[in-house]
């Protein structure tokens, strides 16, 4: 019995022992020193989403610079190590619209840090009002670092705002013609999309319209041609709408006014537009 007692003594030493052999054999496998890889954090920390929006404001010319950190997986080093980064995809064009900063595309994990920064121009001059676009920034293996093959792409995207401008006008009281108008301007191309509605004009009537540079009180050109906008006509109940697209551009910085004169050419109504 005491041998017994003895041999169950011994495994029951002996087994975790065997058990944390593996363990460590299998965790080192694993150690962070053999680890040489990088990739994207999250701009958004509260999100895990590799993508960023750069937003820009409407006729701006101003470059803006994005910076966007690169992350090591595994152990810091004592000397710098690099890796690549590349547009991979998307219609946003480098050297058109966007420009990787870094010297030779190279990002850099300084020696003794854990993340390096790449740092993306947008060019805006070249970005037109309203429009967007979209590369895939690519992290590519360098010598002595690799790129985690999970996370090595980064979306980003550029909105650029539209100008537009919009007026709510009363020609007179309660029940008297009134009515709204919206400009939309996009640019490259330079694309002007004003649209108008009425209601309570003279019914079964036919009207020309114009949006004009300044206010109404300096007056100042028609923005396009004046035979770019197509007359509307009131129904029984007086009410109309039109819809006139040009090759124009226009400004947030800008003021501009609306006209409107009847099939005789006299102006029935005039109004400033608002940013």
């Amino acid at each position: 019995m005491n041998y017994l007692k003895t041999f169950k003594l011994a495994a029951i030493l002996i087994f975790p022992l065997l058990l944390w052999g593996c363990f460590e054999d299998h965790a080192s496998q694993f150690h962070l020193d053999d680890i040489n890889q990088v990739e994207w954090a999250p701009p958004n920390r509260a999100s895990s989403a590799l993508s960023y929006t750069a937003n820009l404001d409407a006729d701006q010319t101003e470059p803006k610079t994005v910076s966007l950190e690169v992350q090591l997986i595994g152990a810091q080093s004592g000397s710098d190590r690099s890796v690549g980064v590349a547009v991979a995809d998307g219609d946003a064009a480098e050297g058109t619209h966007i420009e990787i900063l870094n010297s030779n595309n190279q990002v850099v994990i300084p020696a003794n840090s854990n993340h390096g920064i790449v740092e993306v121009q947008i060019i805006a001059e070249n970005i037109g009002n309203g429009r967007d676009f979209f590369a895939q920034l690519e992290l590519q293996d360098g010598d002595e670092l690799q790129a985690a093959a999970n996370l090595k792409d980064m979306a980003l995207s550029i909105d650029k705002d539209e100008v537009s401008f919009s007026t709510d006008f009363e020609l007179g009281g309660a029940g008297d013609p009134s009515g709204s108008s919206d400009l939309t301007g996009l640019s490259i191309p330079d694309e002007l999309s004003a649209e108008l509605s009425v209601e309570n004009f003279t019914p079964n009537a036919t009207f020309d319209w114009q949006v004009h540079y300044n206010t109404c009180n300096d007056g100042a050109d028609v923005v396009g041609n004046a035979g770019d906008y197509p007359a509307f006509q009131t129904n029984a109940d007086g009410a109309g709408s039109a819809e006139a697209e040009l090759d124009e551009r226009i400004f947030q910085a800008d003021q501009y006014h609306l006209r409107i004169q009847n099939n005789l050419g006299i102006e029935v109504g005039c109004a400033d537009y608002e940013s």
